[in-house]
């Protein structure tokens, strides 16, 4: 849960340092996410039209919040509206808290339009693991944490019924 912590400390550091200009791009990229492609021309076509892009995982039992794998601003807006990645719940009925649920309801509430980034493929059957977004971000899930997602939790607890070594070894031998 100190997820957003860490997040919003090292987003103090970069937006708070004598350097940063308000056109810099700020980039949040869980430590199991990395680009497939270059990322240049996609995050400045989209950030021209939209003040925020990020992933959305609506594969994961219907998440709709902004997700830190990846989420790219300009560093005036991320400071103008005062963001925070702290936890919020967006939904108690699924109990859905998670850093992003306050980015999220703040963009509601102010009626910010946002580059929602979509899922396209996964390298195995489980629907939130091992996934590309939009083929330019690709997003490994859990990578530092339990291997359980809100989806797995809905489903009856148990996680992917595939071993992590069996997972891995189907990655391995499978062409993207």
């Amino acid at each position: 849960k100190d997820h957003f912590l860490k997040l919003n400390k090292l987003v103090d550091i970069v937006v708070s340092h004598k350097d940063t200009s308000d056109d810099d791009v700020l980039i949040f990229l869980d430590s199991d996410s990395f680009p497939v492609k270059p990322l240049n021309n996609f995050i400045e076509s989209k950030l021209n039209d939209y003040p925020l892009i990020a992933i959305q995982r609506v594969e994961n039992a219907g998440d709709v919040i902004p997700h830190p794998s990846f989420t790219a601003c300009r560093v005036n807006f991320w400071r103008d509206h005062e963001l925070d990645w702290k936890w919020e719940s967006i939904d108690s009925g699924l109990g859905r808290q998670d850093a992003g649920g306050y980015l999220y309801s703040y963009l509601l509430k102010k009626n910010i339009n946002w580059y929602k980034i979509k899922r396209t493929k996964s390298l195995t059957n489980h629907p939130v693991f091992y996934t590309y977004y939009e083929d330019i971000i690709y997003h490994h899930g859990a990578g530092s944490r339990d291997r359980i997602t809100r989806l797995d939790v809905l489903r009856g607890g148990a996680p992917n019924q595939d071993t992590e070594d069996k997972i891995f070894q189907k990655v391995l031998n499978r062409k993207v």
